[in-house]
């Protein structure tokens, strides 16, 4: 009968289930990663779509522009109203719509003006 001389080198269970448990939180903690930076790209495009907005406001109401008109931009496109406030000609309503390409809305903004 002959004798072996040398070992196999092999990984024990526990080894084996030490690393996949690592590899596991790298892979846990990478996701975490990608949805955040996901989440901050949506909330950098909303900020930039209110900052649109307030701009346009504040250009209408200091032009006294009572037009509806709708702005296009590349990824979203936005849509002004002016309506009466209460059937009273001196107030109006004006209401600022956003919505993206596929046609949801974004964000929307109303404020009440006095027309002078």
């Amino acid at each position: 009968m002959a004798i072996l001389n040398y070992k196999i080198k092999a990984y024990t269970l526990i080894e084996t289930i030490v690393s996949m448990v690592i590899i596991m939180l790298v892979f846990s903690i990478s996701m975490m990663i990608y949805i955040n930076v996901v989440r901050t790209d949506r909330v950098i495009e909303r900020t930039q779509v209110f900052l649109k907005m307030n701009e346009i406001l504040t250009l209408s109401k200091s032009k006294q522009d009572f037009l509806d008109f709708t702005y296009s931009f590349e990824n979203y496109e936005i849509k002004k109203s002016i309506q009466k406030y209460m059937d009273l000609p001196a107030l109006k309503v004006i209401s600022v719509k956003a919505y993206n390409k596929q046609g949801k809305l974004i964000a929307e903004k109303s404020e009440l003006f006095l027309e002078y």
